[in-house]
């Protein structure tokens, strides 16, 4: 089941004409007793400062639990694997044992997944994230 949340419009700059664009933002609820975890990254790249988030909800929508993290200096998917990697410790420690955790970083959802192959050398956060995903609960990675 899908629940549109936000229905988002802004105005795009081409030349000298204005064209309005319409993009729908959706969420799709976790099925039973399952957790997601919608965790993001926000990067500044004049600044070079980055930091992570994410936000916790339920099977009925609602928000339980969100963090915010400020890292410094670091790129994009450093600060994404960061916004994962902390979301799923404080998951954990609030003993969720079904837990869906979605980002809108492919490559980091492939990384951690092993569909994207990085000839041994792995990130430790990638390898942190792993192994937090094998102890003795489920985890299910999704692409968004």
């Amino acid at each position: 089941m899908t629940k549109d949340i936000k229905h988002y419009k802004h105005t795009l700059m081409t030349g000298i004409r204005r064209q309005r664009e319409t993009i729908y933002i959706s969420w799709k609820y976790p099925h039973g007793d399952w957790i997601k975890l919608n965790c993001d990254r926000a990067y500044k790249d004049s600044m070079n400062i980055a930091g992570c988030g994410g936000l916790f909800r339920d099977s009925d929508g609602r928000w339980l639990k969100a963090y915010t993290l400020r890292i410094g200096d670091c790129d994009a998917l450093h600060a994404e694997m960061w916004g994962m990697y902390t979301g799923m410790k404080m998951a954990r420690r609030q003993g969720y044992t079904h837990l869906i955790v979605e980002s809108d970083f492919k490559l980091l959802i492939d990384m951690v997944t092993g569909r994207c192959k990085l000839n041994g050398n792995s990130p430790i956060l990638v390898k942190r994230i792993q192994d937090l995903s094998n102890l003795q609960w489920h985890v299910i990675f999704q692409y968004t």
